[in-house]
């Protein structure tokens, strides 16, 4: 990915062989299972990885539909072949869902300030990562482990649970890569998919950024 330079923190050699060295091995069976199926996952089971590598992997394996969609752009503003503006074509490694494989691929792209580049839909994209292992950590894991040590009170019929910060302070539940891998084990084989639960927690919590917020964070 960053043969031909790099502009930002970019999933490099190195990143790449964490990546697959944390798949092949700690996060295999989570694999094998189904559990991990998602490039959205890998921040939470691979140590390292925040927004800009999950950006990376992403924004190369959607390549070439971003490529049609800038393509889409070009042809409905003229503003982009318009003046000093240019569109140029370029060989860039695409993934190829059908056949499973990278293969290259002539594009067309417009250039800015010499670099081309590649457009992407604005409701696709967030400052933030939403699927983050800290967030898993605090929100579906602790209240699975809530629910695990929890105690039916025999007067109200209500769960009582021990409060998350007191399991946090446990040195069996203390954040950290470790402690999500044993727990979402666990949780598997008592038949709770705990990432699936995670997911249906953000897609309800999800907003799209409006506008207005886009404009205030391209002008800062």
């Amino acid at each position: 990915m960053s043969q031909e330079g790099v502009n930002g923190h970019g999933g490099a050699d190195d990143v790449g062989a964490a990546i697959w060295q944390a798949l092949s091995t700690s996060a295999k069976a989570l694999i094998r299972v189904g559990v991990l199926k998602c490039i959205e996952d890998i921040p939470i089971f691979v140590y390292g990885v925040d927004k800009d590598i999950t950006s990376d992997l992403t924004t190369r394996i959607i390549f070439d539909p971003l490529a049609k969609f800038t393509s889409a752009m070009v042809r409905k503003y003229p503003q982009f072949t318009r003046g000093n503006h240019v569109v140029r074509p370029f060989s860039r490694q695409i993934w190829s869902p059908g056949k499973k494989h990278w293969e290259y691929k002539t594009v067309e792209l417009p250039v800015a300030a010499g670099i081309p580049l590649l457009l992407v839909p604005k409701y696709w994209a967030r400052p933030g990562l939403l699927m983050s292992g800290g967030r898993y950590y605090k929100t579906s894991m602790l209240s699975f482990v809530q629910e695990q040590r929890g105690v039916v009170d025999p007067e109200t019929g209500k769960l009582l649970t021990e409060p998350k910060w007191r399991l946090e302070e446990r040195e069996e539940f203390e954040q950290g890569l470790e402690t999500i891998l044993r727990v979402t084990h666990e949780a598997h084989a008592e038949r709770e998919d705990l990432v699936a639960r995670f997911r249906t927690f953000v897609d309800r919590r999800y907003e799209r950024l409006d506008d207005e917020e886009i404009k205030e964070r391209l002008e800062k």
